[in-house]
């Protein structure tokens, strides 16, 4: 019987890629209804923090609906929903959902990290949990402005709650979203 001498593993020649994370400038959230919070991304040492609420500004009156395909970075492929683009409901495809405008200037501490707050950039919502919570949301704001002789401002959220839902899945969280105010444009801070 012949013993097999142990594998050494030879240096490549090959050079290695640069795998490491591209830190997309600047901090941005993002909701996890598997896991009932808000992932705050791009802290200064580039970890992330996880949280159930945080004040942010929405531009829900300039919101945009359409198939996304986060293959092509989250951009919107088709706007009409009974026209799927081709890979619409396949495993990576692009999926029906919205793009909203939000902001967060209010100074807070996630984690440990003091941070001024939160630039604008665009959230991309495609869970259904999510889809139907921004639906909640535009009917509460709509009367709410309405209510107050605004216009179509940009309005002041918190997340109030994360309601549970039981799927075949596993349990799942929709965010409650509650209205704070109305401000002029995303980085203006609603004055308490």
């Amino acid at each position: 019987m012949t013993q097999s001498k142990p594998m050494i593993a030879a240096k490549s020649r090959h050079k290695k890629p640069d795998m490491a994370p591209v830190n997309r400038g600047g901090t941005f959230v993002r909701i996890d209804t598997k896991a009932g919070r808000l992932s705050v991304v791009g802290l200064p040492d580039d970890s992330k923090a996880f949280v159930k609420s945080i004040r942010l500004n929405v531009d829900l009156f300039g919101m945009r609906a359409g198939w996304i395909d986060f293959r092509q970075g989250g951009k919107i492929v088709g706007e009409d929903r009974e026209k799927p683009p081709e890979g619409a409901g396949s495993r990576d495809g692009p999926s029906w959902g919205l793009v909203v405008d939000i902001a967060s200037p209010y100074p807070t501490t996630l984690d440990g990290h003091a941070i001024d707050g939160i630039s604008e950039h665009a959230l991309r919502v495609t869970s259904s949990l999510a889809l139907e919570a921004f639906n909640s949301l535009w009917d509460a704001a709509s009367d709410a402005a309405e209510e107050a002789g605004e216009g179509d401002p940009v309005v002041v959220v918190e997340v109030a709650s994360w309601t549970k839902i039981n799927a075949s899945s596993g349990p799942l969280y929709r965010p409650e979203f509650a209205v704070v105010g109305f401000v002029d444009s995303l980085d203006t801070a609603l004055e308490d």
